[in-house]
């Protein structure tokens, strides 16, 4: 768990409101921050 916290806080900086809004909403529901991770990664290419 503290290891998803560290990576959120590098990405976050990276994708910022995006990210921090799926954090809030899904909390330490890795699953569905993995998802939305992947999806920027395959269609947007922020990182």
């Amino acid at each position: 768990m503290l290891e998803l916290i560290k990576t959120y806080r590098k990405e976050k900086k990276q994708l910022g409101l995006i990210l921090k809004c799926v954090w809030e909403k899904w909390r330490f529901n890795e699953m569905a921050i993995n998802a939305v991770r992947r999806f920027f990664r395959t269609k947007c290419h922020i990182y």
